[in-house]
């Protein structure tokens, strides 16, 4: 898979629980998808055609950790 473009970027919800705070975002993207067998023979996808896909990604983090990185909760 390659991304070609982000073609939407959307904060869905923020939830704060504790000190824990989760955020849901709706990502549209344009993308490449091609899956190969093991003798490189496509069987799923295409090498070179755009398809638009909608995915909804659940990240969450501790407020006030000092690490900058978010984790997947969930995606759909």
């Amino acid at each position: 898979s390659k991304v070609v473009g982000f073609i939407k970027i959307e904060l869905l919800n923020a939830v704060v629980d504790g000190d824990i705070l989760e955020v849901e975002v709706d990502f549209t993207t344009d993308q490449i998808t091609a899956l190969y067998d093991s003798e490189d023979r496509i069987i799923q996808g295409h090498p070179t055609e755009v398809v638009r896909f909608q995915d909804d990604w659940v990240f969450v983090r501790r407020i006030g950790d000092e690490s900058p990185n978010w984790y997947v909760k969930e995606t759909s």
